[in-house]
This record gives C-alpha cells, structure tokens and sequence, in this order.
C-alpha cells in the first residue's frame, strides 16, 4: 500500500478514538494524537529506503537495509505495535507521553492492516507463531496490487470517508 493509502486508512480508522479524545481530552491532544497516528501509520516502511519515510529519514532506512534488516518484518509484525501500546499504557506516567506512545502503536496498527489487504500480505505477522506464514485479511482475489487502479479507488473511498467524518469533529469544536 502506498504512504497516501496508509495515512487514509489510519484516519479512518482513528475517527472513534479520536472523537472520544476531542470530547474528553482536548482539542490539542485530539490533534497531536491524530499527528502521531499518521506518522505511525507510516513509521513500520522505515526499513525500506525507497518509501515514503525511508527517503525522509534514509539516515535511518539505509543502515536497516545495510544491517540485513528485510522488508515487512520485525517492522511489520503484530507484537510490535502490541509491545509499543503496553509500554505507553503500563509504563508512561505521563498522560501526553502515553497517549502518543498509544497513538503512534495505533498507526503502526492501521499500516499493518493496510499490508494484510494487499496482495503481498505480511510474512511472519503473527511472529513469534507462524514465523514462515504470509498471512492477508482477504482471500487472495480480494486482495490487491500497491499502486494498483483498486488501491487509487480504495483511497478516494477513504477520503471520501475522512472528509465526512472529520467534518462532524470539526463541527463540535467550532
């Protein structure tokens, strides 16, 4: 999936975790959690130096890819965003802290689920069980191609989806 596919998918998914922060919290950790929910959502291609992220921090994707680190692995796997998520709930004492650390898990997430749509799939994303299995969401016919007419169709769907339902947040706080 593309970095502009990630980022909608994220904030769709993110609209109820959202909301619940802009209506409990404040409008300001609304935004900084929504912030670090994209750049989590594109933080797990970090380990490929073409992507998006890897071109902006290439001091960081060049060395992973030099040290052997391989595409859609540990960056990629479900106990990454899971063990990033208990540290900020568990471990942070401070509320902002944990909620970006929560938020950038959350991305990290949606990235992944955005992977298990395409036709690629995610190998060992069940690490450590199933290490060797190429696991999708969808049946193989479902699945599609990055960059593919599908993908550009399921990401104007999403804006489409953002849009609306963004709209009814910005509603509440103006």
């Amino acid at each position: 999936m593309t970095a502009k596919g990630h980022m909608f998918l994220a904030t769709a998914l993110a609209y109820l975790p959202i909301n619940y922060i802009a209506n409990t919290y404040s409008h300001v950790e609304a935004a900084i959690s929504l912030s670090m929910i994209v750049l989590g959502s594109l933080l797990p291609d970090i380990d490929e130096p073409k992507s998006y992220i890897g071109q902006k921090a290439f001091y960081l994707s060049y060395p992973l890819k030099l040290f052997g680190l391989k595409h859609r692995t540990i960056t990629h796997w479900l106990i990454t965003p899971v063990l990033i998520g208990l540290v900020g709930y568990y471990f942070v004492e401070h509320e902002l802290l944990s909620l970006i650390l929560l938020s950038i898990a959350f991305g990290i997430f949606a990235h992944d689920i955005g992977d298990l749509l395409t036709n690629g799939g995610i190998n060992g994303f069940l690490f450590p069980f199933f290490r060797n299995t190429k696991i999708g969401l969808l049946p193989r016919v479902l699945r599609f191609e990055t960059f593919s007419v599908t993908e550009m169709f399921f990401i104007i769907l999403l804006i489409g989806f953002n849009a609306y339902f963004y709209s009814k947040i910005l509603v509440q706080i103006v």
